[in-house]
């Protein structure tokens, strides 16, 4: 009998409504107990008997509490800690008997539970639980990008159903981990799988465990993939006594890869969420890593790779050792490292991907960017910066022969007002206007006229977010890159005004350039191909501010000058034609059984 059938055949002897995660761990409980019991590791009268097989819940109850409560020469006591449930008696009296048939049998002892069990169990179809599983082929693949772990203290902080620290301590290592929460699986893990993974139950950066001497004990490796969305205030700064965090920072993502390189002597493998690596609010973090030459190489994960999420994220392996002025940025999300299905991610051939890392030379997925470059580009960490598919070369080459300028030189840019802004103005002040969103770009041309109507803003302050003849609009957020212009005939600043929307963004051409030629540019392949260079990759895509305003823009002389704007006076009048024709089509159309006039 397999242990997944053992864990299977337990949750059937409870009603489906009691399918949930603290009834799997009183499942589990059980199992220990009886584990437990067959190796006299408890008292006689704690130990698992026939006699219970008659009692009820509350007798169980009450053993599982003078266990976890009396027991300290128990290592994983806490294990046998109850959480506020109800079981009937006869639920619990066919448990107890299958338990007790499983351990006449002898099966109980050679039970293993393992990650992808009870992410099967924690998560099927019919009791999904929304818990956070590392998949197994990624735990691999991370464990090897450490390197070598026999007998090695390895920091797993985090690591709440012990994804990393039971394979790490399959393979010889000795885990460690500190993790948020009181759930109790770490310690039933030990006792089921005979193992022996340390375990703390507390926060790594408000109260951290493994202090040894009034330090911070430093392990040898350290693993981990910290939660998404970690918040601190600033006086995690202010209590900070071990000189972990250099500033204030709102990305509580920076504390937990900061407490970590504090507490860890050589190597660390870590995954982190895809903003991590260009979030403005990021910045100085990495910064620092990247001059104290931390930071060794970079591996992008396929999206969707976590079961139920959809963001994205990397690999950061950090080598506080290192000699090598140089990142190695990796492609991990190429094809041929991993298989959709159902809307995720499984990375497949991993062990191909850490040959890759390993010793890889094909720069459509591997690439080796010196350190000083790096932080030329706002220490940006992203590898879709680095690795470049063909057409971005040429583009490159391209731009080494010709004159270029950067977007910031030759246009004002010029955000939409704040929805909070909006809502902290007096009624007064407010006025209706015409909001342009991505329905109003055609393919080629003049912005159509907008439909939507809304409330905006205007005195002799706030005016500059009303569009003027010939400002060139461009989305910066979601729909990213498509570029229209605004015609002549726009209405006046002011009550029926046209603004943009939140995804927009108004270039405001100065002298230096014409707007059709700049409309022209932005919406040409290359145009298309250097925003595409700029573009976050994260779930809704957009181009940072600081980035757009470096955008590299060719600069034509007057006669091209004059020929782009030809063409784009003869592309407006063929997309007008094309409207007439689509229109005229429209009309023959509703002379047959039309339902309105």
């Amino acid at each position: 009998m397999d242990n997944e059938k053992i864990l299977s055949s337990l949750l059937d002897c409870l009603p489906l409504d009691k399918n949930k995660p603290e009834y799997v761990v009183f499942y589990l409980q059980i199992l220990a107990w009886a584990k437990l019991s067959a190796s006299d590791s408890l008292k006689q009268e704690l130990s698992f008997n026939p006699q219970f097989l008659s009692d009820n819940f509350e007798k169980v109850k009450a053993i599982f509490n003078d266990i976890y409560k009396n027991n300290s020469f128990l290592k994983n006591a806490l294990a046998f800690k109850l959480s506020d449930i109800n079981i009937d008696n006869d639920s619990v009296k066919k448990l107890l008997i299958l338990v007790e048939d499983l351990s006449k049998n002898g099966i109980i002892n050679n039970f293993r539970i393992s990650n992808e069990i009870l992410y099967k169990i924690l998560n099927s179809d019919k009791n999904y639980t929304g818990i956070f599983f590392i998949p197994s082929e990624l735990c691999d693949l991370m464990i090897n990008l450490l390197g070598d772990i026999t007998k090695k203290e390895i920091y797993c902080p985090y690591d709440n159903y012990c994804d990393f620290s039971l394979k790490i301590y399959e393979k010889g290592g000795l885990p460690y981990i500190e993790i948020l929460s009181t759930n109790l699986i770490p310690e039933l893990i030990n006792i089921l799988n005979n193992s022996d993974i340390t375990i703390a139950h507390s926060d790594p950066i408000l109260n951290p465990s493994y202090v040894k001497e009034g330090k911070l004990k430093q392990f040898d490796l350290a693993m981990s993939c910290p939660p998404i969305g970690l918040k601190y205030d600033s006086e995690v700064v202010k209590k900070d006594w071990f000189n972990r965090f250099s500033h204030i920072n709102r990305n509580g993502d920076v504390y937990a890869l900061s407490h970590i390189l504090s507490q860890t002597k050589s190597r660390i493998v870590v995954i982190v969420a895809h903003s991590m690596l260009f979030s403005s609010t990021t910045e100085v973090f990495r910064e620092t890593i990247l001059k104290e030459n931390q930071i060794e190489a970079v591996i992008a994960l396929p999206s969707a790779i976590f079961p139920y999420t959809s963001f994205q994220s990397s690999i950061l392996i950090f080598d506080l050792h290192k000699t090598k002025k140089t990142v190695r940025f990796v492609d991990g999300s190429d094809e041929q490292f991993f298989i959709r299905s159902h809307h995720q991610s499984q990375l497949v051939n991993w062990q191909s991907l850490l040959e890759t890392y390993l010793y890889g030379e094909d720069e459509s997925l591997v690439v080796d960017i010196d350190i000083e470059t790096i932080l030329n580009n706002h220490s940006i960490l992203e590898v879709s910066k680095y690795i470049l598919p063909p057409e971005q070369k040429k583009v490159t080459q391209l731009l080494i022969d010709q004159k270029t300028v950067k977007l910031s030189e030759i246009v004002t840019i010029i955000s939409p007002l704040q929805i909070s802004y909006l809502k902290r103005a007096d009624k007064e002040s407010k006025i209706k206007a015409w909001e342009i969103t991505a329905s109003n770009f055609p393919e080629y041309g003049y912005l159509l006229k907008p439909e939507k109507e809304v409330e905006t803003i205007y005195s002799k302050k706030d005016n500059q977010h009303f569009l003027q003849p010939n400002d060139v609009v461009f989305i910066y957020k979601g729909s990213v890159g498509k570029v229209g212009i605004i015609p002549e005939d726009v209405p006046p600043k002011g009550e029926g005004g046209w603004v943009v929307n939140q995804s927009c963004l108004i270039l405001r051409p100065n002298k230096k350039i014409n707007a059709k030629v700049l409309f022209m540019y932005l919406n040409s392949e290359v145009g298309q191909t250097l925003v595409k260079r700029i573009i976050s990759g994260a779930t809704i895509p957009l181009i940072q501010l600081k980035l757009l305003k470096e955008l590299e823009i060719m600069m034509p002389n007057q006669q091209e000058s004059q020929k782009i704007i030809s063409t784009f006076d003869q592309m407006v009048t063929i997309q007008s034609q094309i409207q007439n024709l689509f229109q005229e089509q429209e009309n023959l159309k509703r002379q047959h059984w039309a339902i309105s006039p």
